[in-house]
């Protein structure tokens, strides 16, 4: 158990010879009360027990704005934003959790954590292509069927026939149709232009489909069996022994198709019926077909192409695939935010590897004894070092905090730092070490409080006594106490009272206990009184801070920030100032 101060090592009375020894004797009592040792009867072990301290269940910078919070059933790490202590991580039984959602990432871009192992890895963001490994079970997708113009067919299913609904297509090329167009296929007329022969040549006259020649000159050379009756016009002397008039002839009009027309007469636009024509050449026709024009539909075998091709699917038009086995091997761009469900472990073939992870760390569950942890994070990369930052606590874009490993000179260690500076836990040799560090576990001398005017810690317990640089190699303008300055400090003496904590008398009333030491506002007094300035002293402290909205501002103020002031005294200095004097 360690050693309280309970007793004084030597008594001092009045009209005694004050020696060396006896406050040799003095410190060494003190020194032992609160320095700490591992092992053995002196120091306290701050772990709550009877006589060995309270346990120190918070830790953190000057402004406490950055701090470490041991409560009873967690952990809580607070990182500085905006002026407040904002808790960043919770570690409570078996969980390890951001206290805002979607506020915290694990590693950045540039300092990434080596392997994650986990049982179970619940992943919101997207998934690509790469990140997967092997392939993933129709069982294993919340949907795993697609639906193409009204045709359902599972994932990597066929289908040979599919029944295509293309009632909403868009721009499918003629050039891929096959078979036959039926008159009820055909919307409208085909024009011309899309014929291969928009014109007819009857005995030497040519005429466009569509168009009309009042006065064919049609070359008869050839023609057989054109009756007599049908001829128009008049027959020339030379040609006929004499003429014969129309009233002469036993027919004198010609019906063709349907239209009738007097000899010598004319119809600029007959309306042939050719209902019982044949072999009329379809490339003489001009104007476009509509489906009233069409009978039956267009065979596959009339088309140049009569089959089409997608994703690696070939069908004949007319036919259908029920289940087409689309390759999407080149298809690009698909989002995605258009998967559904989550993935687990179980879904995906094997485990993440470490490569594809922002930052490449390893995870795990390492508790096999009571001596080991519950949780093991290592630095898997072996493309940098393996020390510095394990974990980063950031904010937005702003570094709030790391943990980490170092190695330093003879030993290796962790710290726990803030955008500014920590704490290094070191074992170097046999010696075992807490010091300051900065951001990145690096030494840092002479810059680190522990504790400040506005946010002070109440008791520091320790088996020896803080150890105060007194090196004469650091010192300069040594000299003797000015007889103003004796003066003060036997005035100082003088000045010492026995005094209850208010804070004390508030929490425990008539058991709050009794403290001896000086007043800092009759220490300032003494020295103004001889002319000197108590803040040219190091022994006497002044801070000054704000306080708005329950926030502490050292500097930059809001408006309407109350101002504090707290005097403090260094009893160390304070005693050997007295002492000087006597």
């Amino acid at each position: 158990m360690g050693q309280a101060y309970a007793s004084r090592a030597s008594t001092i009375h009045d009209g005694n010879i004050i020696t060396a020894a006896i406050f040799n004797n003095e410190y060494n009592t003190i020194l032992n009360a609160f320095s700490y040792a591992s092992s053995g009867d002196t120091g306290h072990q701050h772990d709550g027990t009877a006589g060995e301290g309270g346990n120190i269940h918070t830790i953190g910078d000057q402004d406490f704005l950055n701090k470490l919070v041991i409560e009873s059933n967690e952990i809580k790490f607070f990182i500085e934003v905006g002026g407040a202590a904002v808790e960043q991580l919770n570690l409570a039984d078996g969980v390890l959790a951001p206290e805002t959602n979607n506020d915290v990432d694990l590693g950045t871009s540039s300092k990434r954590f080596k392997t994650i192992y986990a049982t179970t890895l619940d992943v919101s963001t997207a998934i690509t292509n790469a990140q997967l490994a092997g392939s993933i079970a129709n069982d294993k997708l919340a949907n795993s069927t697609v639906s193409y113009g009204g045709i359902s067919l599972a994932l990597g299913a066929s289908d040979a026939t599919p029944a295509f609904d293309l009632t909403d297509a868009t721009n499918y090329p003629t050039s891929s149709l096959s078979g036959t167009i039926t008159n009820a296929q055909l919307a409208g007329s085909i024009a011309n232009a899309k014929l291969a022969n928009s014109t007819v040549s009857y005995g030497g006259v040519s005429l466009a489909l569509g168009a009309s020649d009042a006065t064919p000159a049609f070359d008869l050379t050839d023609a057989t069996n054109y009756p007599t009756s049908s001829l128009s016009g008049t027959i020339t002397n030379a040609q006929l022994a004499g003429s014969i008039a129309n009233a002469k002839l036993s027919n004198s009009s010609v019906s063709f198709g349907g239209v009738s027309v007097a000899l010598g007469a004319a119809d600029a636009t007959p309306a042939f019926d050719l209902t019982d024509a044949t072999n009329y050449p379809t490339s003489s026709l001009s104007g476009t077909i509509t489906n009233a024009q069409l009978a039956g539909s267009i065979a596959n075998a009339k088309l140049a192409n009569s089959s089409v091709s997608f994703g690696g699917v070939s069908v004949a038009l007319g036919a259908s695939d029920a289940t087409p086995a689309l390759d999407l091997t080149d298809a690009t761009n698909y989002p995605t935010s258009s998967l559904s469900g989550t993935i687990t472990n179980a879904q995906l073939a094997g485990s993440i590897a470490g490569s594809k992870l922002a930052v490449p760390v390893e995870i795990s569950d390492a508790k096999t004894s009571e001596e080991d942890a519950i949780i093991t994070i290592t630095n898997t990369n072996t493309t940098t070092s393996t020390d510095g930052r394990v974990i980063a606590l950031v904010t937005g874009s702003n570094h709030r905090g790391s943990l980490g490993t170092t190695e330093v000179a003879y030993g290796s260690g962790s710290f726990f730092a803030g955008p500014g500076c920590g704490l290094l836990a070191t074992t170097q040799f046999t010696s075992h070490i807490v010091q300051p560090c900065d951001s990145i576990g690096d030494y840092l001398d002479d810059s680190v409080d522990l504790g400040s005017s506005s946010t002070r810690f109440d008791d520091v317990y320790a088996t020896n006594g803080t150890i105060q640089t007194s090196d004469r190699n650091e010192k300069q303008d040594i000299a003797e106490l000015s007889d103003a300055e004796r003066r003060v400090a036997v005035a100082a003496k003088g000045l010492l009272r026995k005094f209850k904590w208010q804070s004390a008398v508030t929490e425990k009333g008539d058991n709050a206990r009794t403290h001896f030491g000086i007043i800092a506002q009759d220490l300032q007094a003494a020295f103004t009184a001889e002319g000197l300035d108590a803040g040219d002293y190091a022994m006497f402290i002044s801070t000054t801070w704000w306080e708005h909205e329950g926030e502490i501002y050292t500097q930059d103020a809001p408006e309407g920030a109350t101002e504090k002031t707290r005097l403090g005294v260094r009893y160390p200095e304070l005693l050997a100032f007295i002492i000087a004097a006597l």
